[in-house]
């Protein structure tokens, strides 16, 4: 029996996070392991109904760096992936995952970096929408491109475009990870990271009703 993958989630309570896990238990039960998750409450509820052995859980209320690095040191980690992770992961978290933090972002990168990248790219009137999952370096949202998949702006609500993406990133994962069970090389794309621009900040989000 070959060995199973061993997965660490960095995750919010997200539709994301739920159609991904839900994948794993559904279609990959038996060739990925979860060894560890960290989340809100409200999450590992979810996880612990979906799955039916134990794993580690780190409140993601606090940053809970020691305890990650601690899992990762202890086990061997094959894959980490983000998924609306909350925080910005440290270069150390990064050394130890030996390139192999992946997460998976809402936006075109580096164009749309950091937050909201959904909402910029309304109010850029972008012709299409990214969804990108991409290895997490230094450099938040500059990591080499594993996939990337257009969605066309048809003048739909955040909500809408989410759930969408939300399926084309559950394609984009099938596809990866079975690449990954399968040992194949996976083909990445490098991100240019000179003159990046800062992150935007707007003031009027809110008050134009996009979040």
């Amino acid at each position: 029996m070959d060995k199973l993958l061993s997965v660490i989630i960095l995750a919010q309570n997200t539709i994301l996070a739920k159609e991904i896990l839900g994948i794993i238990k559904l279609r990959y039960n038996k060739k990925i392991k979860i060894i560890a998750t960290s989340s809100d409450l409200r999450l590992k509820k979810f996880i612990t109904e979906l799955f039916e052995y134990r794993m580690a859980f780190l409140s993601n209320k606090i940053r809970n760096e020691k305890k990650i690095i601690g899992i990762i040191k202890d086990n061997k980690v094959d894959l980490i992936l983000s998924l609306q992770h909350k925080w910005i992961i440290s270069e150390e978290i990064i050394k130890l995952g030996n390139n192999n933090i992946l997460n998976f972002h809402f936006g075109k990168i580096p164009e749309y970096r950091g937050h909201d990248p959904i909402i910029y790219s309304i109010l850029d009137k972008q012709k299409y929408f990214h969804s990108t999952i991409h290895k997490i370096s230094k450099t938040v949202d500059t990591g080499e491109v594993i996939s990337s998949k257009k969605i066309e702006n048809l003048d739909e609500i955040p909500r809408v475009i989410e759930r969408k993406m939300v399926k084309t990133f559950k394609l984009q994962f099938i596809d990866m990870i079975n690449k990954i069970l399968k040992k194949e090389k996976i083909k990445t794309k490098k991100i240019k990271i000179k003159n990046l621009k800062k992150f935007k900040k707007n003031n009027f989000l809110k008050k134009e009703k996009l979040i």
